[in-house]
């Protein structure tokens, strides 16, 4: 899978996950991961992840400015749910492969999107992983 060049795997973190950073050189900020998993969900399994996002979503307290998008347009191939706040640079996006094969997390930087959305197209683009 190709990522843009200033992301760096950073650990398995078992056999089916693993995890890209991307830290900011020259401006102490926060690192952006992304976790990448093979889930392989049935339908059902995929709809219940999904709805427990949501539920989740509806139980956190919510501030002014703060937005959660159960249905971020950012692939075709994914089902995503965009979570931030208009008054923070940060954001977390969750996305499922629509097929139940995987989910791809980011927590970090807004202006890492871009970066997370060529991710998503690798990932959309990897078959089933093999030992």
């Amino acid at each position: 899978m190709q990522v843009p060049w200033s992301w760096q795997e950073d650990e398995w973190t078992k056999y089916k996950e693993f995890e890209l950073t991307r830290s900011h050189l020259l401006q102490p900020s926060f690192p952006t991961s992304v976790t990448i998993s093979y889930e392989n969900l049935s339908p059902a399994n995929l709809q219940k992840e999904i709805d427990g996002m949501r539920a989740l979503d509806a139980k956190l307290t919510h501030h002014p400015g703060d937005y959660f998008d159960p249905n971020a347009p950012i692939n075709p191939h994914f089902v995503c749910m965009d979570k931030g706040s208009n008054w923070s640079e940060f954001e977390w996006i969750i996305c499922f492969s629509r097929d139940g094969r995987w989910s791809v997390r980011m927590l970090g930087l807004k202006r890492d999107r871009s970066d997370f959305e060529m991710i998503l197209r690798g990932v959309d683009a990897m078959g089933t992983p093999s030992k």
